[in-house]
This record gives C-alpha cells, structure tokens and sequence, in this order.
C-alpha cells in the first residue's frame, strides 16, 4: 500500500488483515499525529520505521520499534522477523519524498525487494 500516504489510509489498510502485522512506515516527514493509529496496534506484531520519518513514526507507535533508513532494510527486517501467517504491510503513513520521486516509484521498488527474497 504504497500509497498510503496519511494516517487514514494506513489505518485503513491495518484493518483489513486481522492480526501479525509488519507495518513499514516512513518517509518525508509531513508532522502527522499518530494518535488516531494507536487504536489499531493491537493488530500490528512490530513497527519497522525507515526513512526520513521512520523514526518519529515508529517510536509513536511502538515501544520496542526497529528503526533503519531504507526501504531495503525494512524489507531485509521484515523478512528476517516474519513467520508463517504474518503479514508485511508497507504503508508508510506518510509521502515518499524524502527517497523516492512518488508512491509509485516507492511501491515498485517494494515488490522487487520481496520477488528477490
């Protein structure tokens, strides 16, 4: 869900997998409040925050977070922590704009970091 580009959508995308979550958030930092996706963390087994904003994100949404500053990271974490049944959901709650020219470029590079594992 590259696209997921503001809290609503990611909240949104949260949803629609019960539980065992990887949630990759990050990006250009907009400054965005985290509060309303706190709601739904129950549902997310760790946080991998990357980016510009992978950080403030991550450490709002999570005490115990994996913090790395690329995509690539993110994904190498994601792979490394996941078990059958898991879920790796890319929606970075924010723009790409800090490393990618656009969510399309971003969500591009995300599905051949995963056809390569």
């Amino acid at each position: 869900d590259s696209k997921g580009t503001n809290v609503d959508a990611t909240i949104t995308a949260i949803k629609s997998f019960k539980d065992n979550i990887i949630l990759l958030v990050g990006g250009y930092e907009k400054g965005l409040a985290m509060d309303d996706m706190k709601k739904y963390m129950n549902r997310v087994k760790k946080v991998i925050g990357y980016g510009a904003s992978g950080r403030r994100i991550a450490n709002d949404l999570s005490d115990d977070p994996i913090i790395v500053q690329t995509l690539d990271e993110a994904v190498t974490q994601a792979h490394l922590l996941a078990c059958e049944g898991d879920t790796v959901l890319l929606s970075p709650t924010t723009s790409s704009f800090d490393q990618y020219k656009g969510y399309e470029q971003r969500g591009k590079h995300f599905k051949e970091l995963v056809n390569k594992l």
